[in-house]
């Protein structure tokens, strides 16, 4: 029997392995990925950084070249940043960058529709371990957040990859033999030493709203719009001595309400008709009245003779 030759047999396992263990083969990112990472950087991160900014940051469009460029080094699974990023951009668009900045995320969970949210999320969230004030990191890094929300920076391009354990570099998870990278690249790139991500304005003082009607405390005017019209309790001389109503001495100059600061409001002296100018005249009328009368009826009772 005519068996299978063992050398060609070592050969294909051989081969098998060695595919096995190199690096899978990443890929770009697709349209929808463009677009969900494009809006997740403008609206929920640079579009919401605290404090605010002075001038609103400009969204960032998606750079094909820096995809290129990330995709590249993505595929060789250094679990690092890629130390000559800027160099090959700036050959591969034929631009002048000082440098072009660098986030990359390592995940063990390989689904392909999480690609954009979990990278994101975990960048995003740098957000709790930076103070604007120190232009300081806390407790953990938080440089993935600043570049995300440089404002000099005007464009990004991304990639993902998933790469074994062997043939990689500074593998961060011995346990696992596969993992998903994700790189994005920026540019103009961020994060220069001693300089913020943004200009933030300062706080506007609140405004003080304006004063509202004087308060039994303030000028004896305020006995006008509280009670009425300052006509109702007239001037003083129209009620006699000032010390009908109350004494003049209270808090200056004599009111015809009375004190207006000892007691709250003017009107605890009692309405002003109880030795106002509305009695006064009254009497006078009736006066007048009694007297034109006596006359025609006594002329009208002679009549009747």
């Amino acid at each position: 029997m005519c068996g299978f030759p063992f050398g060609v047999l070592a050969s294909l396992v051989g081969l098998a392995v060695l595919l096995g263990n190199a690096p899978a083969h990443g890929r770009l990112f697709t349209t929808p990925e463009k677009t969900t990472m494009l809006g997740l950087h403008n609206s929920l991160s640079r579009g919401n950084v605290n404090p605010k900014p002075c001038e609103r940051l400009r969204p960032l469009r998606w750079d094909d070249t820096l995809a290129r460029v990330a995709n590249q080094y993505a595929r060789r699974c250094i679990v690092g940043h890629n130390p000559r990023r800027t160099t090959e951009y700036n050959r591969l668009s034929g631009k002048t960058y000082h440098s072009v900045g660098e986030n990359f995320f390592v995940d063990p969970r390989l689904d392909e529709a999480s690609v954009v949210i979990w990278s994101h999320g975990s960048w995003h969230r740098e957000i709790s371990q930076y103070d604007y004030a120190t232009n300081r990191c806390k407790q953990h890094t938080c440089g993935h957040y600043t570049q995300m929300v440089w404002s000099a920076t005007t464009s990004i391009g991304c990639a993902t990859h998933i790469c074994n354990r062997r043939g990689s570099t500074n593998w961060p998870l011995p346990s696992r033999d596969k993992l998903r990278m994700t790189f994005c690249n920026y540019g103009p790139g961020g994060n220069y030493q001693g300089q913020r991500p943004y200009m933030a304005c300062p706080p506007t003082t609140p405004t003080r709203p304006p004063a509202g009607p004087a308060t039994a405390t303030g000028p004896a005017t305020a006995a006008g719009p509280a009670t009425g019209p300052a006509t109702a309790a007239g001037p003083a001389t129209s009620a006699g001595p000032a010390t009908a109503t109350g004494p003049a001495t209270a808090d200056g100059p004599a009111t015809a309400a009375g004190p207006a600061t000892a007691d709250g409001p003017p009107t605890t002296a009692g309405p002003a008709t109880s030795a106002g100018p509305a009695i006064a005249p009254l009497a006078a009328v009736v006066r007048a009245g009694i007297a034109s009368t006596v006359p025609i009826l006594f002329a009208a009772v002679l009549g009747l003779f």
